[in-house]
């Protein structure tokens, strides 16, 4: 590299030449690749990298990127060039053109769809001069806010709740609801006895309602089992006499067929002393007939 820095570009005409660190070409040829580089710039519709353009047409990326740099600041090609990609105008116009109409129909817009097309909810906003809040996933019009905030005011002054995700479009998540209820208590738009719970909010006296009926059922509850305990111990004292009663019950009956079967057993050995008597008394009539 020194030896043709010194022995021969010493001999050709410097003003006829670009050198760089790590190539040497005439001006002529960097004519010829901004006219190629312009030429395909003003043919894109859709965001290029640099790279890409670079490798398609056989060119040397800092040599495109130069161009690039130097067409975008004179105004010669309408788009922007950042991180190594250049995006042109028609298409950012034509994708700020669906973002306006779907925030024109919804008062909301997604950050998702403001990151599709390079753009950001603060810089949107600034530019068509909307007032609004981002949150987590969506930018929120005021139109909205004020809507969301009117149903939250009332809900509280009738001492009732209200669910914020529920005021809100359907695709925006339950951090999204929170962080709103926070937006609002920060610039104190909220009613002094509103209580914030996450997502939900609710009147001072509408928590005490609820703790009231809370202890009130609780005390109920308590009753019931005291009560039911008490019945269960009862039951178990009424169950232990019945069997001493039924035990007696059976000894007596027991007792009553041993008495039954004594009894017996003398009507018996009776009626066998009857019969000895009878067979004896016909034995001796007998007896007493016969001739000596």
């Amino acid at each position: 590299a020194s030896f043709i820095k010194d022995r021969v570009l010493s001999l050709v005409d410097d003003d006829a030449l670009v050198i760089r660190q790590n190539s040497i070409h005439t001006q002529t040829h960097a004519m010829r690749v901004e006219r190629r580089v312009l030429g395909a710039l003003r043919a894109c519709t859709q965001p290029v990298s640099i790279v890409q353009l670079a490798g398609r047409h056989g060119l040397e990326a800092d040599m495109v990127a130069a161009a690039v740099q130097r067409f975008v600041s004179d105004g010669e090609i309408l788009g922007k060039l950042q991180a190594g990609t250049f995006t042109p105008r028609s298409y950012v116009d034509a994708q700020s053109s669906r973002v306006d109409d779907f925030f024109s129909a919804n008062q909301y817009l997604p950050l998702s769809l403001l990151r599709s097309v390079g753009l950001e909810a603060r810089d949107w906003a600034r530019t068509k001069n909307v007032e609004g809040v981002s949150l987590s996933t969506a930018f929120l019009a005021a139109q909205l806010l004020e809507t969301a905030r009117s149903s939250i005011t009332e809900a509280v002054a009738m001492d009732s709740w209200a669910d914020v995700q529920l005021l809100l479009p359907p695709s925006l998540t339950s951090e999204d609801a929170a962080e709103l209820l926070q937006h609002f208590a920060d610039q104190k738009q909220l009613p002094p006895n509103a209580v914030i719970l996450h997502r939900v909010i609710m009147s001072n006296s509408f928590v005490k309602g609820v703790a009231s009926n809370f202890d009130a059922e609780t005390k109920s509850v308590a009753q019931c089992l005291m009560v039911t305990q008490s019945t269960t111990r009862g039951g178990k004292k009424s169950a232990g006499g019945g069997g001493g009663v039924v035990d007696d019950s059976g000894a007596s009956k027991k007792k009553g067929k041993r008495g039954a079967r004594s009894k017996k057993g003398r009507g018996e050995e009776d009626d066998d002393d009857d019969g000895d008597r009878d067979v004896a008394a016909r034995g001796g009539g007998s007896g007493g007939g016969k001739p000596e």
